[in-house]
């Protein structure tokens, strides 16, 4: 029975429960091309069974006051693609978050080596680990045979056990995570390394498990990451990571041919980018920006993107900017990731993602880009201002803004500051542009002594419109805010 006082219910309650059951149909997924993952796939020194594991989730501390609102699993529970078994995933592992950590499993846009397919984030957005999910046909288990003695049996790396364990494996290693989870979503394993590439994986965790359930392991792993202060032990060089893939590659040619990237356009086009970089390379000159789109070279960092009717007319433009310095993530979430940087000695804001693998990102940033060209005039005024906008290398959509402050979530606003703030919301509704996205962390304040300014910033889900009601329904969700926050 569940513990509920006045509707709540215990931790416990939470994570006692089993998976529901999910649909099936992979006559519907698309076989996908896997290369660009594959890229990264490391093998492991030893791959050996983590016998403890179940019994250390079992001895694990559980609250049992009821605190919580039970939460609720995916109402939808068919799959028919790789994405929507991703969502189930997502969704589903949301359960725990109202419990300590407060982590989230989200979608990740990309890390420095590799795109899993989901990361495990604390609330204050550090990552915890990845998440490699596997669609059952490509990956299943029978009777009671654990990963490491399938992995051992494995002759092949793109099917069966061996090639996922590697892929997990190579993201874990290249971007410096302990730990790491792979999935199906009716069979799970959790796997953790040590820093001679020694890896232990869990036994299999099915959804349907009872004593511990799913869940339980799920919020044990990101509780056992979380104060572990080893858990990430730093992404190396990125000469070592070239020297360890190109000896995977060598060692797999012969064994496994068609784990071997096809070169398609793409690969022709980066590793032509890549040679252009290398001949303009200085000490301090080292980032080539180019603008790739539909396959055409095209106008590079202008801050008023081009229509698409006149992109392929355009010539090439290159131009070399210097390198960011003390390059630090500050946020990772859904959308763009943000650092912060020192570029020509200024503080900046940098926001980037994957221009290959993240295109609704992308169009988001060179949104973003065109309202900041819109709002020129407000620039430095009520907007951070835009420094630069473009594509890097090939691979990566930026955009540069000036450091302008911190957000107002822990700010103490006064009768002055919240007028400040409502007159430059005023100043970008009368030039046509409706922000979408008010909240705290989108307004950034700045004091000088008594003095105080305020700035509007993440323009990606603006809109340009005339409508006065939809401008002023906007104001008085300003309103509504800053009224909340007295």
């Amino acid at each position: 029975m569940f513990s509920v006082l006045k509707g709540r219910v215990s931790e416990r309650d939470i994570v006692q429960r089993t998976l529901p059951h999910i649909t099936i149909r992979p006559e519907d997924i698309p076989s996908g091309n896997t290369d660009s993952k594959r890229q990264y796939s490391l093998t492991p020194r030893s791959v050996t069974l983590w016998p403890s594991f179940l019994d250390t989730v079992r001895a694990s501390p559980l609250d049992d006051t009821p605190l919580y609102e039970m939460p609720s699993f995916k109402l939808s529970r068919e799959y028919r693609t790789e994405d929507d078994l991703h969502d189930i995933f997502k969704h589903d592992m949301e359960c725990i978050h109202p419990l300590h950590p407060n982590a989230r499993t989200v979608r990740t846009r990309g890390l420095t080596c590799g795109k899993p397919d989901l990361i495990c984030e604390s609330e204050d957005g550090l990552e915890l680990f990845p998440v490699e999910m596997k669609a059952k046909h490509r990956l299943e288990l029978t009777g009671s045979k654990e990963y490491p003695t399938a992995y051992a049996e494995q002759g092949s790396r793109t099917q069966g056990a061996a090639g996922p364990l590697k892929q997990i494996f190579g993201y874990m290693k290249c971007n410096g995570f302990k730990y790491g989870v792979l999935s199906t979503y009716e069979q799970t394993w959790f796997v953790k390394r040590d820093d001679q590439d020694n890896v232990v994986v869990s036994p299999t965790v099915r959804s349907t498990r009872e004593n511990p359930t799913m869940l339980r392991c799920y919020l044990w792993f990101v509780r056992q990451t979380h104060d572990d202060a080893e858990r990430f032990t730093g992404i190396p060089d990125q000469q070592e990571i070239d020297k360890w893939l190109k000896k995977e590659r060598k060692s797999e040619k012969d064994k496994d041919r068609d784990w071997m990237p096809r070169r398609g356009v793409k690969e022709i086009m980066q590793s032509g980018l890549q040679a252009i970089t290398r001949r303009l390379e200085s000490k301090d000159r080292c980032v080539l920006w180019l603008r790739l789109l539909d396959g055409s070279l095209i106008n590079r960092l202008t801050l008023r993107y081009p229509d698409s009717q006149t992109r392929s007319n355009q010539s090439t433009e290159r131009t070399v900017i210097p390198a960011f310095e003390k390059l630090n993530l500050i946020w990772y979430g859904e959308r763009a990731r943000s650092y912060s940087a020192s570029w020509q000695g200024m503080d900046v804001i940098v926001k980037k993602c994957d221009a290959w693998k993240e295109p609704s990102v992308v169009k988001e940033l060179e949104h973003e880009a065109e309202v900041y060209s819109v709002l020129q005039a407000l620039q430095g005024r009520c907007i951070p201002v835009l420094r630069v906008a473009g594509i890097a290398n090939g691979i990566e959509m930026i955009l540069v803004m000036d450091f302008m402050g911190t957000n107002i979530v822990q700010e103490h606003l006064d009768c002055f500051d919240q007028e400040k703030i409502r007159t430059a919301l005023s100043m970008i509704h009368n030039e046509g542009v409706l922000h979408g996205d008010i909240r705290p962390q989108n307004i950034l304040g700045r004091r000088d002594g008594h003095d105080s300014r305020f700035f509007f910033i993440d323009f990606g889900l603006s809109s340009f419109t005339t409508d006065k009601v939809a401008l002023r329904q906007e104001a008085q969700e300003l309103d509504a805010l800053l009224e909340s926050m007295k």
